[in-house]
């Protein structure tokens, strides 16, 4: 059962690298650490999306410094498992930590499949207000944590608000969604013994359901019914169905536009053609990436170039890759599966020399 908790860590990333698959949350009935703290239920808004989740803090009344966990790819809670083991490190290290549900799941309302990244930054800074609103929080010590896309999204609630001090980038990556999908989508065909012929095939034909979404994004709802579409979905399901032996990794279903939220095709579009270069250079905050040498999710090096590039331009990065580890940063060992030595501590030790560097 404890392997679900380092399952957990891999699932957001997986969602959006395959564009088909969905995480899972697990209650804490799941055999995975618990939490460690007193849980106070909370609730904070971006209208008209309520957001709910907990508070963790130290013990005493404070004030504290704090963090906000965003979210990888896909529905999610407050409690998953991955989250449980990073929030007792956080309080442990001396901080207070939000968690929330993220929109249309668990206590929060909300539609995921028509929301973007605008969207989701939107929530997470509507979590960083929050805070800011309790007196047991010390208004300009906030950081955010984000595990995989939680690494955008961070990024850009960031870039909007000049008060967040740092951001850590958990297996985040440093390209575009479209990008790092496709080198997912390459490596899990690779693993599964695909040839070089059907990789390339493969992923040229998700990348032509991306461009046929972003043509009915563009579209009113008299040319998306009209013959010409009609017969491009057509054929380009049939292309897809050609490498039903790697379903889910190859989705298998187009999207109907005639019976689809047109928001549902904008949304997509607008989130798989992110380019979070801007974003991370407007961020005025100090920036950690961490990320597993083997990573299959991410590309380490043209990752850690886009990181090693803010360097050399004056800004505080930190890049830190884990030997030996994936996208889940896990280890497995004869006694089941953990994470490294030192990890999440070393980015509890890193926050807490940020937040002691503002101080003075």
């Amino acid at each position: 059962m404890i392997l679900r908790f380092f399952l957990s860590c891999l699932c957001g990333a997986i969602s959006l690298a395959l564009f088909g698959l969905a995480t899972v949350a697990y209650a804490q009935t799941d055999g995975a650490p618990p939490f460690a703290f007193k849980i106070d239920s909370m609730q904070f808004s971006n209208p008209p999306v309520r957001l709910a989740g907990a508070m963790l803090k130290p013990d005493g009344n404070g004030p504290f410094p704090a963090i906000v966990i965003a979210h990888g790819a896909g529905p999610g809670t407050f409690d998953e498992p991955a989250f449980r083991v990073h929030a007792n490190a956080f309080v442990r290290g001396g901080f207070a930590v939000l968690l929330y549900d993220k929109r249309g799941s668990g206590r929060s309302t909300g539609m995921l499949d028509t929301s973007d990244y605008d969207d989701l930054a939107a929530d997470l800074g509507a979590g960083v207000m929050y805070l800011r609103s309790r007196g047991d929080i010390i208004r300009d010590q906030i950081g955010i944590l984000g595990r995989s896309e939680g690494g955008w999204i961070g990024t850009l609630a960031a870039s909007r608000d000049p008060q967040i001090r740092f951001v850590i980038l958990s297996s985040g990556s440093g390209v575009r969604p479209s990008e790092q999908t496709l080198f997912a989508t390459a490596a899990s065909l690779r693993s599964l013994g695909a040839s070089t012929e059907e990789i390339e095939a493969g992923t040229a034909a998700k990348a032509a359901l991306w461009a046929y979404y972003a043509r009915v994004a563009g579209l009113d709802s008299i040319a998306v019914r009209s013959s010409e579409m009609l017969m491009a979905r057509d054929s380009l399901a049939i292309r897809l169905r050609s490498f039903a032996r790697f379903a889910p990794i190859i989705p298998q279903i187009v999207r109907d536009p005639t019976h689809t939220p047109p928001a549902f095709f904008r949304a997509f579009t607008r989130m798989i053609n992110y380019d979070p270069a801007p974003a991370f250079h407007a961020a005025n905050v100090s920036l950690l990436e961490i990320i597993g040498e083997k990573d299959e999710v991410i590309e380490p090096a043209s990752t850690i170039a886009v990181f090693e590039g803010l360097q050399r331009a004056g800004r505080d990065v930190t890049v830190r890759t884990l030997p030996g580890v994936g996208h889940s940063l896990v280890i497995m060992t004869k006694d089941g599966p953990r994470y490294p030595e030192d990890y999440p501590e070393f980015a509890v030790r890193w926050a807490r020399a940020v937040i002691d560097r503002t101080r003075k």
